[in-house]
């Protein structure tokens, strides 16, 4: 009995020890399943967090109004209070090469553009000139009646003379003298008037002497009124232009026909250039001519030949090339100015060699793209001439080339985005 007994608390001690030991099984097990499946949620958390912070970073407000404003968190412009607005992360990454810049912004860079086309430098060439005025217009003022200046109206050449103007003042004592006998005569007519003598063909020969030595009728009509002879005469201007020398000064004599000073007009002007030997082969092919003045650069005024002159300078042959524009920009002579002779033969891109920022490792051109902003781009160089400059790649025909304003915009893409540019193409 007692054995029976203790058989019986050992198998319930059993029991209990199995029950315990598949509980505590069950509690490792959903400990391992809990963590399992912790650990297979936790990683798309971890994923989504960093894709959330990439495109976070991705994120750019800029204001539509003021585009070089950029920010990396919203908010408002620094400048008209307006809210910033998202950028596109693609997108930002672009704008990374590219400026905006406001309508003032480019007038005061006096920012000008140009189409990129085909050209020819092999056709095109440029020689350096001057202007100077219309020989064939030239008029020259002498004196009619020898004396001594003594007064000059026109002090300077390059004075503007407008017709009946006052050129100077002479002193003749052969005119002092003609206007004597010319009162004595008129005395006689009236003497003689009784016994019928006629004075007045020596009245009127005085008066045509008067008036070919530079008096006008009224002058001649008042030295008949007053009775008085005057010492000096004025000479008059008979025409207008524009003074481009003064050969005699105040107290010089002159002789009758001595040149006193030259008028020219400028209503055309002259355009004086030297076409060497390895030149007169585009010259020949009569090409288009374009003169642009250092004083007005960038704009390009359509010029005719009036003639071209060879001569001997030392031992080379050189031609005068003589043309001429029309003068509607008060243009003076002795400018500097740039003569352009092209045949039309195109068949290279070509552009302006003020489109260029040359570089020491590295030459760039700025390309306005169809939304108006302004892409930096590097560019390779071939043949150049004076003017323009052959572009290998870099860009393409039909794209807008900024053409003025280029260093200005490096400017502002430095501050904007510092010095370091990688390849654009």
């Amino acid at each position: 009995m007692s054995n029976y007994k203790i058989s019986r608390k050992d198998a319930r001690t059993q029991s209990n020890l199995n029950l315990g030991s598949l509980a505590t099984w069950r509690a490792i097990s959903f400990s391992l399943l809990f963590f399992l499946v912790s650990c297979t949620q936790e990683k798309p958390k971890e994923h989504d967090h960093a894709a959330e912070t990439k495109n976070k970073a991705a994120e750019v407000y800029s204001c539509s109004m003021h585009p070089n404003v950029r920010s990396d968190k919203p908010g408002n412009c620094p400048i008209c209070g307006m809210p910033l607005t998202k950028i596109a992360g693609s997108e930002a990454k672009h704008e990374e090469r590219t400026l905006h810049l406001a309508p003032v912004q480019l007038v005061t860079a006096n920012i000008k553009t140009d189409s990129i086309r085909m050209g020819n430098l092999n056709a095109n060439i440029t020689l350096t000139a001057k202007t100077n005025y219309n020989r064939q217009a030239q008029d020259v003022i002498s004196a009619r009646v020898a004396g001594r200046i003594e007064r000059m109206f026109v002090r300077n050449p390059g004075e503007q003379i407008s017709a009946g103007q006052k050129l100077y003042e002479l002193y003749s004592e052969e005119l002092q003298s003609t206007q004597q006998e010319y009162l004595i005569s008129l005395k006689q007519q009236k003497a003689f008037e009784a016994v019928s003598v006629d004075m007045s063909r020596a009245i009127n020969s005085l008066e045509r002497k008067m008036e070919l030595w530079g008096m006008s009728k009224s002058q001649i009509h008042q030295i008949a009124t007053s009775g008085k002879v005057s010492p000096t005469i004025t000479v008059y201007s008979k025409q207008s232009g524009t003074v481009t020398e003064i050969l005699k000064n105040e107290g010089e004599y002159v002789a009758e026909g001595d040149a006193v000073l030259n008028l020219a007009k400028l209503n055309e002007i002259w355009i004086e250039a030297e076409v060497f030997d390895n030149e007169l082969a585009v010259l020949a092919k009569k090409p288009k001519i374009e003169v642009e003045l250092e004083a007005f650069p960038g704009k390009l005024y359509p010029a005719s030949v009036v003639f071209d002159n060879p001569h001997m300078r030392g031992v080379s042959n050189v031609n005068l090339l003589t043309l001429k524009i029309n003068n509607n920009l008060d243009l003076k002579p002795g400018m500097l100015a740039s003569v352009h002779l092209s045949t039309g033969e195109n068949n290279e891109i070509t552009v302006p060699k003020s489109a260029i920022a040359f570089g020491e490792h590295m030459n760039h051109a700025w390309i306005r793209r169809p939304d108006g902003s302004f892409e930096r781009r590097e560019v390779k160089l071939g043949k150049e001439n004076k003017r323009s400059v052959q572009l290998i790649s870099g860009v393409h025909i039909g794209e807008v080339i900024v053409t003025s304003g280029v260093y200005l915009l490096d400017s502002e893409y430095t501050l904007k985005f510092g010095t370091a540019m990688g390849h654009q193409h």
